[in-house]
């Protein structure tokens, strides 16, 4: 008897089929997404306590660290099919499903896309800091925790495009356009000429505004380092300029005017290549006519015509009246600048205690150029802040502008040349 009935049980067992279509029923759906592409996958079904064993489909071809519990946690065995996992459910009412793929996501440029076709409503977990870009439905809620951002969609084809960090590389790349273009146009102000750094600029501004992020800090990166580029090599013009200029004034004082002419007008040249921002040409010609100037010798006077003599007092007028201007003969030429010079005699006290208190954060080299102003009675030309601290132009020039900025100096013109003035409030009286 109880061997038909054990022969009984083993029929009944064997007769109930292993694997049918409608064994299972999904109760949650998850993925949360990393910022490699990989999903983690949290598949929840209800299945037939009657079946001993149920095949549910996964999302993906490939699976990693797959867990099955069933709903009272504990672990149970499955097998791998072509489209999922043979579950041995052995009469559980439901069982919980863990994995890992990489199937889910692709990425073209920073762009990542996730796709998948949900059977039920689904909760999409993004990457941290994420920014989508695109998705297939209206979301049915939206939740953010820790900088996730999770995303309730309905049933069906789901698809969301998203990038990465996008934020930082974003405020990145406009930090470094804002930066370069504060710098050209510093640099413009003063009186520089920077074609390729604009060039590249506006390059750099139209990717930014097409989404190109990387590219644009990129572009920006090269405009900058042009713009920097132009500005020493305009530095380096400037003093070679000044040498010549003066090396051709003393020439010219000392009666060494042999050949003198023709250096004069290399030097010329030179000037009108940096006024066409042709640094390197103006560098290279005021080089060769200061070299041509220092060694110049006097002229022999035995048979000079009388014709030659007059050419040269000519050429020495021409040659004042085209440096005078630039401010090559010095700025005590200028009778308002003496009258300035002579005002250092009366004493002026300048409160340094109170611009320093009011402006806590000024550099160093602030400090020391306002101390040096009070020294001179509230008032220096911008040569001699470029004189008693031996700095180039462009950084004399930028240190003046952060100081007027902070409305501790005001800049006024005196003939030719730039008066830097103490404000009356920090002005005894």
């Amino acid at each position: 008897m109880k061997a038909r009935l054990a022969f009984f049980i083993l029929f009944m067992l064997m007769s109930v089929p292993s694997v049918q279509a409608q064994d299972y029923t999904p109760l949650g759906l998850e993925f949360m997404i990393y910022n490699d592409g990989t999903v983690k996958v949290d598949y929840r079904v209800e299945t037939d306590p009657t079946k001993v064993r149920v095949e549910v489909p996964l999302f993906g071809y490939n699976y990693e660290d797959v867990v099955i519990r069933n709903l009272e946690g504990l672990a149970i065995g499955s097998a791998e099919t072509a489209m999922g996992l043979k579950v041995d459910t052995l009469g559980s009412l439901g069982v919980n499903i863990t994995y890992y793929t990489s199937d889910l996501t692709t990425k073209i440029g920073l762009i990542w896309s996730f796709n998948v076709t949900a059977p039920i409503e689904t909760w999409v977990t993004l990457p941290e800091g994420a920014t989508v870009f695109g998705i297939s439905d209206i979301p049915r809620d939206i939740a953010t925790e820790d900088r996730r951002k999770s995303i309730l969609l309905s049933p069906g084809d789901l698809s969301i495009s998203y990038v990465v960090g996008l934020p930082s590389l974003r405020s990145d790349a406009r930090e470094a356009l804002d930066a370069t273009e504060a710098y050209i146009a510093d640099a413009k102000e003063s009186g520089l000429i920077l074609v390729e750094a604009e060039q590249l600029l506006e390059q750099g501004t139209q990717l930014f505004e097409d989404g190109e992020y990387d590219e644009a800090k990129r572009t920006a990166g090269q405009a900058y380092d042009s713009a920097l580029g132009t500005v020493e090599s305009a530095e380096s013009a400037a003093q070679e300029l000044e040498e010549a200029s003066k090396a051709v004034v003393e020439a010219r004082t000392e009666g060494r005017t042999s050949g003198l002419a023709d250096v004069e007008e290399r030097l010329q040249r030179a000037y009108e290549a940096y006024d066409d921002g042709d640094y390197e040409k103006a560098k290279s010609l005021a080089t060769s006519a200061n070299l041509d100037a220092v060694s110049a010798e006097e002229p022999s006077t035995s048979n000079l015509p009388l014709f030659g003599a007059v050419a040269l007092i000519a050429l020495a007028g021409a040659a004042y009246l085209y440096m005078k201007p630039r401010g090559f003969f010095g700025a005590a030429d200028s009778q308002e600048v003496r009258e300035v010079l002579a005002r250092r005699e009366e004493p002026v006290e300048v409160d340094l205690e109170a611009i320093f208190e009011d402006h806590a954060d000024l550099r160093m080299d602030d400090r020391e150029a306002i101390r040096f102003i009070a020294e001179c009675g509230g008032e220096a030309f911008a040569y001699e802040i470029r004189e008693r601290f031996d700095i180039p132009r462009s950084s004399a020039w930028r240190m003046i502008r952060r100081l007027v900025g902070m409305e501790v100096v005001e800049e006024v013109k005196v003939g030719n040349q730039s008066l830097i003035k103490i404000r009356k409030r920090y002005l005894g009286a």
